[in-house]
């Protein structure tokens, strides 16, 4: 397992042969949420992106906030914050993926 940088700090990396994002059913789109924590200095963020069923983003966003709540709390926001993403841009029939 190597170790990588990102805008979080340290992590470990897992291999991207080991992980497959699956495209949903054609007239379907999928919105992934994605959540970070960084305890040190009390950062936290949230983003959003959504696709259809090629694969293909047609939408985005993203969050960065100052706190420490409790990861479970940093998700729910991203996920709220992708539902009103997918509201303003009046997407329906949605699957919902995140990675926790």
């Amino acid at each position: 397992m190597a170790i990588r940088m990102s805008i979080w700090g340290f992590y470990p990396w897992v291999g991207l042969s080991s992980l497959r994002w699956v495209l949903p059913p054609s007239g379907r789109l999928k919105l992934n949420v994605y959540a970070g924590l960084r305890t040190i200095d009390r950062m936290f963020g949230c983003g959003v992106v959504v696709r259809d069923h090629l694969g293909a983003g047609l939408a985005l966003s993203t969050s960065l906030f100052v706190g420490s709540p409790s990861p479970s709390i940093i998700e729910a926001l991203a996920f709220l914050n992708g539902l009103m993403l997918c509201v303003r841009m009046v997407y329906n029939n949605i699957e919902v993926e995140s990675n926790c």
